[in-house]
């Protein structure tokens, strides 16, 4: 996870010193991934069910090629829920590399059709609720605890985004407004953190409906005059 932030954050100041047009967008995001039939299984076992629509945060990096906009795009959202007995985490991850044409209708309006390709992860983790413990009864009774996931799988992206952007002085700033759909068509095998295969598993495949509602910070290129 930091490495994945420390390469946007290089990627960003890369292209803030080059980019004619740089774009900035910090984003809330909800995703909708494959859970109901995950759901059966857990409500069979009397454990708690994941929310079929997660939320989260996430971050893009644009630079403008021609009348496109390119750069890497990443998300995590999660869900947790708990009964008297276990909690359940369902939480995905995505990272993508985007390329949108930039549509601008009227002055402060932008629309920009994207599609993406990059990977996407979903993953479970299950605890059992076991109250307070002193540390030497938490070390030689730590509770059932289970995290399974397929890893991070190749996949896609297609989304349409409205941004409402106004101009000032120091740059561009704005609204940005996405919604699309993930999708990879990959058979998965699901494992636990161990590496251990879990067989039995539903038949699903990641990806589902993607929103997101974020700031637009386009800061004004620097500009550096040299003197003979």
């Amino acid at each position: 996870m930091r490495r994945i932030i420390v390469l946007l954050t290089l990627m960003l100041l890369a292209n803030i010193g080059y980019a004619q047009e740089g774009w900035l967008i910090p984003f809330a995001a909800a995703y909708q991934p494959d859970v109901d039939k995950f759901n059966a299984v857990f409500a069979r076992h009397g454990l708690p069910v994941a929310a079929k629509r997660q939320f989260g945060w996430g971050i893009e990096i644009r630079s403008a090629t021609g009348g496109f906009l390119v750069g890497p795009l990443f998300f995590r959202t999660w869900h947790d829920a708990s009964n008297t007995s276990f909690q359940l985490r369902s939480e995905a991850l995505g990272i993508f590399g985007e390329i949108g044409l930039k549509l601008t209708p009227i002055r402060l309006l932008t629309l920009v059709p994207m599609i993406g390709i990059g990977g996407i992860n979903h993953s479970f983790a299950i605890q059992e609720r076991s109250g307070d413990k002193t540390l030497d009864s938490l070390i030689e009774h730590p509770g059932r605890v289970v995290n399974i996931s397929p890893g991070m799988k190749l996949g896609g992206m297609a989304a349409l985004e409205l941004g409402l952007i106004a101009r000032t002085n120091s740059g561009n700033y704005g609204l940005a407004l996405r919604a699309g759909y993930l999708y990879s068509p990959l058979e998965l095998v699901w494992r636990q953190s161990n590496g251990s295969e879990v067989t039995g598993v539903p038949d699903t495949r990641l990806g589902g409906l993607f929103f997101s509602a974020g700031l637009v910070l386009m800061p004004e290129p620097q500009t550096v005059s040299s003197y003979p």
